[in-house]
């Protein structure tokens, strides 16, 4: 009779093996704590069930744990039970007791509850504290392949796709927000250059007319008295490409870039003002180039009169005050 019981007990006895319960007592004067687990090897599609059970004088009051802090239950989902009403035992004191369901996620770490801290507060003020030992636990996490079958299936069936995954990547939530402060700086930056170059253009002075110009340069050219410094070469240069290039911003002439022969063709050519001043611009920039290219040294008098010529032309085709049109010269 012994023997056909042990028989029939031996598979509750391997359920118990399997699931691995724990239980572990604690005790500090009049205040008990009692931590028991279901099982402490479990598989993915499992729950673990965890109670606390604490035992105090009824002139303490109980603090448990706050399990969503902390990494004492780290990946591991607590899904916390209503908290039972404080039940008065035996001895006059009163039992406290929480309940929590715990089911692990997909993650290759080893599974364990950590060390935590039960509270117990007298009603004079005096705190006293239990703390746990850590405890190990066994979950069974099949193969990668093995989960990618899991997952294939549930969506094949239409089901809630698998749900204990690992722990939500908080990628996405800090991407988007950090994108959008990176956008808005940048927009808030190029605001600012668009601002600012718009106030540097307003406050740059307008561009001084071609006519202005000449004169500052003639003025300029005058005060340096090249000649008298033996430097005649230079000074033909210098007027000479004073005159070229106030016709190229007056009348739109490349005169720089152009030989005295193409330059008077472009002048017989013209329909603007520079036709009519063309017999002294052929004599002006010939006897620059004369100087220029032949050697010829000019007397003081055709030197003055070079720049008296270039000076009485750029002052004869200043536009008039609200026309268009350049007041015309004396031949």
């Amino acid at each position: 009779m012994r023997f056909l019981c042990f028989i029939l007990m031996l598979p509750l006895l391997a359920f118990c093996q399997e699931l691995r319960p724990y239980s572990k007592a604690y005790s500090q004067g009049p205040l008990e704590l009692k931590v028991e687990l279901d099982r402490t090897a479990a598989g993915l599609e499992d729950s673990i069930a965890l109670t606390l059970t604490a035992v105090a004088p009824k002139e303490y009051s109980v603090a448990f744990p706050d399990f969503n802090k902390g990494d004492a239950l780290k990946y591991l989902i607590v899904q916390q039970q209503p908290e039972a009403a404080p039940a008065p035992c035996q001895d006059g004191r009163v039992l406290h007791q929480r309940r929590l369901v715990l089911e692990p996620v997909i993650i290759r770490e080893a599974f364990k509850i950590g060390s935590f801290t039960v509270g117990f507060k007298k009603g004079d003020g005096a705190a006293h504290e239990i703390e746990t030992e850590e405890i190990p636990l066994e979950i069974n996490i099949p193969g990668d392949e093995e989960i990618q079958k899991r997952l294939d299936a549930e969506l094949k069936s239409s089901k809630t796709p698998y749900s204990r995954l690992e722990p939500p990547s908080i990628v996405p939530y800090v991407a988007w927000p950090l994108a959008a402060l990176v956008a808005l700086c940048l927009a808030v930056l190029l605001t600012r250059y668009i601002i600012r170059k718009r106030r540097e253009k307003a406050a740059l002075p307008p561009p001084l007319p071609p006519w202005v110009i000449a004169q500052q340069e003639l003025d300029r050219l005058m005060e340096e008295r090249l000649p008298e410094k033996g430097l005649v070469m230079e000074y033909y240069n210098e007027i000479q490409s004073i005159l070229r290039t106030y016709i190229e911003g007056r009348f739109q002439i490349r005169a720089p870039e152009l030989t005295t022969e193409e330059f008077l063709e472009k002048a017989r050519a013209a329909s603007n003002e520079v036709a009519k001043y063309r017999p002294q611009l052929e004599q002006f920039l010939t006897h620059c180039d004369l100087v220029r290219f032949a050697a010829q040294i000019p007397r003081q008098q055709e030197i003055e009169g070079t720049y008296a010529s270039c000076r009485d032309f750029v002052q004869a085709t200043i536009p008039a005050p609200g026309g268009p049109e350049g007041k015309e010269a004396q031949p």
